[in-house]
């Protein structure tokens, strides 16, 4: 029991890690990144949602990814 304990704990921990990196993200990336990846939507409908063209979308969630990417290697812990 202790083990799945600790593996909650660390997976917690590691959840609270990719959070603050997320929110570390300037908003526009941030909205584009959560209408994209975590809500499902297309680049089209996140377009339409924000308002923006899609090669906007496109743009911003590149630059997401990218800085995620750069933070992560930062923090391999995550």
């Amino acid at each position: 029991p202790g083990d799945g304990v600790a593996g909650r704990l660390g997976s917690e921990a590691g959840m609270g890690a990719v959070l603050a990196q997320v929110e570390s993200l300037p908003p526009r990336e941030r909205d584009v990144l959560g209408l994209v990846v975590w809500g499902g939507l297309s680049y089209e409908q996140a377009a339409a949602a924000l308002d923006v063209p899609v090669g906007t979308v496109r743009s911003r969630l590149s630059r997401a990814r990218a800085r995620l990417t750069d933070l992560t290697q930062e923090t391999p812990d995550v």
